[in-house]
């Protein structure tokens, strides 16, 4: 749905190019470089071939050895290949911030759609929907989950493409230099799969009970406020302190589970 709204499969389509885009320019800057490099270590080798060669024809020919020996010097243009670099560099920045620029705003726009969709939605149902759904779960919705999806899909599928797109340039360079790498990274693979298959499930229901935790301490502060006259009228306020530290407690320990999936994740995955 959050693609969806984002602007469809063109949109992002034109967003991936751009991270790959990124990542083929930051390829040729450092193959650029590198070649650069090499220009100037055979211009400097020749170099010195040319004034051991113009050396010994001046000891052959008995000159004298103060005499400033003359010959063609290879040189390198520095300036062009500087110009190039920075050609490269230019468009290396137009890539990062179009993609920057595409993600924030495709973001925004799936955003602002989801949440109109979503009140839309909410302000067409019927009264019995309200008399049986909890506030808390409504509150929830407007405010945790689209908190997640303003603030932190966004930056998350940033992440994720960045690190997708960045890992692939490392593993066709390293595959292409070094063959034998394929094995290991088939074996690795193999491990990760094995690995995802208890995760994914796992912190799907995790953060599936994290999120019906949340709602009871949304509609009990909800109620609260609604009465505080009542409940300082009858002198309960320790009642409900009570009510909702159970209710944050009973959220804390579900994400405190889903805290420990993560690094239980991160740890194997590291080693």
């Amino acid at each position: 749905a959050w693609f969806n709204a984002g602007g469809g499969a063109l949109v992002w389509s034109f967003i991936l190019f751009m991270f790959c885009a990124d990542q083929g320019t930051r390829a040729l800057a450092n193959a650029f470089v590198g070649e650069w490099s090499d220009k100037l270590e055979e211009a400097r080798l020749e170099n010195e071939a040319l004034g051991a060669l113009a050396q010994a024809e001046a000891v052959v020919a008995d000159e004298s050895a103060a005499a400033p020996l003359e010959y063609d010097e290879v040189k390198v243009d520095n300036y062009r290949y500087m110009w190039l670099y920075m050609g490269i560099a230019i468009l290396n920045v137009l890539m990062v911030g179009g993609r920057a620029l595409g993600v924030s705003t495709t973001g925004v726009r799936a955003s602002r759609k989801l949440h109109n969709d979503l009140l839309s939605h909410v302000l067409l149902l019927p009264c019995s929907f309200f008399d049986t759904t909890p506030l808390g779960r409504i509150l929830n919705r407007f405010s945790k989950d689209m908190d997640t999806i303003d603030s932190q899909l966004t930056m998350i599928f940033a992440q994720a493409a960045g690190c997708i797109f960045n890992i692939l340039a490392v593993f066709v360079v390293i595959s292409y230099a070094t063959p034998p790498f394929l094995i290991g990274c088939l074996v690795i693979g193999i491990a990760y799969v094995y690995l995802q298959r208890f995760y994914i499930p796992t912190a799907r229901e995790l953060q599936r009970m994290e999120s019906v935790a949340r709602s009871p301490m949304y509609s009990h502060f909800s109620e609260s406020l609604n009465g505080v006259a009542t409940i300082r009228a009858y002198n309960e306020q320790a009642r409900f302190i009570a009510r909702f530290d159970a209710a944050a407690d009973a959220n804390s320990s579900l994400f405190y589970l889903v805290t420990a999936a993560q690094s239980w994740l991160g740890l194997r995955l590291d080693i």
